[in-house]
């Protein structure tokens, strides 16, 4: 298992279109792949899941990857957020 914490820097938070992208980019891994935010953990690759956590600006959540690909997964996962957030 993988974890990292990670702070949002996106303007308006996670908000759908970053979002979205991101739950793209989890579908391409086999990983099972969770975020986890003020104590609520939901799947990165279900985008209303996502949107239930209610990232926002400043908030440091947890990416947790787990599985055969987990490690090219996080690697990539945490460029594409950061990537996202510029």
């Amino acid at each position: 298992m993988q974890t990292a914490l990670i702070k949002i820097s996106f303007e308006y938070g996670l908000h759908t279109r970053p979002a979205a992208l991101l739950v793209k980019a989890c579908k391409a891994f086999s990983s099972t792949i969770v975020i986890e935010n003020n104590g609520i953990k939901v799947s990165a690759k279900d985008l209303m899941k996502l949107m239930s956590a209610e990232i926002d600006r400043g908030d440091v959540i947890t990416l947790i990857v787990e599985g055969g690909d987990e490690v090219v997964a996080m690697q990539t996962l945490k460029g594409a957020i950061l990537k996202l957030s510029n």
